[in-house]
C-alpha cells in the first residue's frame, strides 16, 4: 500500500512539473514566432532572405507573400515556390542584392590597394 502511495505522489509530483513548465516553453515559442514575424514584415515583399528552420534547413530566395501565419519564398535559381509557418522558422536574415552592399566584401575590396602595396615594396627589398 504504501508502495502505491508513494508511486502515485511521485506520478503526480512528476505531472504537476511538467504541467508548470509549459506555459514557459509556449511563451518563449511564442515571443520567437513573434520576433520572426516581425522580422519577415520588416524586410518586407521582393526581398533576398535567407530563412533557417527548427531542423536546420537553410532556405535562400525572394519573398513572395506574407500571410498572417505563413510567408512564401520562391527560390531564385529554380523558381521553386515554398510556404513556410512562422511556426517553422528559427531564425530569418535579410540577403543584400548587391554583393558591395555586405561590408566584408567591403573590407575585402579595401584591402587589395594594400596588398599590392606590401607586395611592390617588399620585392624591391
Amino acid at each position: 500500500m504504501k508502495k502505491l502511495l508513494a508511486s502515485i505522489l511521485a506520478a503526480l509530483a512528476i505531472n504537476f512539473a511538467c504541467a508548470t513548465s509549459a506555459p514557459a516553453q509556449s511563451s518563449k515559442e511564442g515571443e520567437r514566432i513573434q520576433k520572426v514575424k516581425r522580422s519577415v514584415n520588416r524586410i518586407g515583399i521582393g526581398e533576398n532572405v535567407q530563412f533557417t528552420t527548427l531542423d536546420g534547413t537553410k532556405l535562400k530566395g525572394r519573398i513572395d507573400e506574407i500571410g498572417e501565419d505563413y510567408v512564401v519564398v520562391a527560390d531564385n535559381k529554380t523558381g521553386n515556390v515554398t510556404r513556410l509557418t512562422f511556426t517553422q522558422v528559427k531564425q530569418v536574415k535579410a540577403r543584400p542584392d548587391n554583393p558591395f552592399a555586405d561590408p566584408g566584401a567591403l573590407m575585402g575590396l579595401a584591402f587589395i590597394p594594400v596588398i599590392i602595396a606590401v607586395a611592390i615594396l617588399s620585392r624591391g627589398k
